[in-house]
């Protein structure tokens, strides 16, 4: 893998192996508290194993290897870890401590994001509109901390998306987002089937 004009967050100047295991700990802190509680140690070692965590681990040791200059090391392992997860985070990608993919399937982070970012499937940070770099990377996303998308979410081109930052189903932008904002796209509507039997008053549903 060619070396690459890449974003270096704080956190990643001098990086060490011990830093690295730091960085992997605070994900995997996320995903417990995810998973719902502690969990016994055989139940720990499962979750560490499950794709979508397996996939954050797996692009530490990449990125790690990439920062020391070990460039096919870390694309053999960002190799690995796309077959084996199939998300997509290379290692000239910066991803802050803290990260959470709540699905791996098709999930890419191409650019720079922030703490605890949280990311479902089949969507991803990106580039494709513009090569100007924003702080991401040419033509790549900057994203700040504590930001998630829903299912099927994108950021797409260099765009600067601030902090506290929640992405509804389907959301896709183009542009800069400011802090403490919430994008909601492709909203649908919900209609009865001309056939379908009528749902008696007491027992309709309210969808909303």
């Amino acid at each position: 893998m060619a070396k690459k004009i890449n974003p270096i967050a704080p956190h990643e100047i001098d990086i060490t192996w011990a830093k690295t295991r730091e960085h992997m700990r605070e994900d995997f802190a996320r995903n417990v508290q995810n998973f719902g509680g502690q969990g016994s140690f055989l139940t720990r070692i499962v979750w560490r194993l499950m794709p979508n965590v397996l996939a954050v681990s797996l692009y530490r040791v990449s990125r790690y290897l990439y920062l020391k200059d070990h460039g096919a090391l870390a694309s053999l392992v960002y190799l690995f870890s796309h077959y084996l997860t199939r998300t997509e985070l290379p290692p000239y990608s910066s991803i802050a401590p803290g990260c959470l993919i709540g699905h791996a399937t098709a999930v890419t982070i191409i650019g720079k994001v922030g703490r605890n970012f949280t990311a479902y499937g089949v969507c991803g940070v990106g580039s494709g509109y513009g090569s100007e770099d924003v702080g991401g990377g040419p033509g790549c996303p900057c994203v700040g901390d504590n930001v998630s998308l829903a299912h099927v979410a994108m950021i797409q081109g260099p765009v600067r998306i601030g902090d506290n930052v929640s992405f509804g189903p389907h959301a896709h932008v183009t542009k800069d987002v400011p802090s403490n904002s919430v994008v909601i796209g492709a909203p649908s509507r919900v209609q009865r089937r001309q056939d379908a039997p009528a749902v008696p008053e007491a027992a309709e549903a309210v969808v909303g």
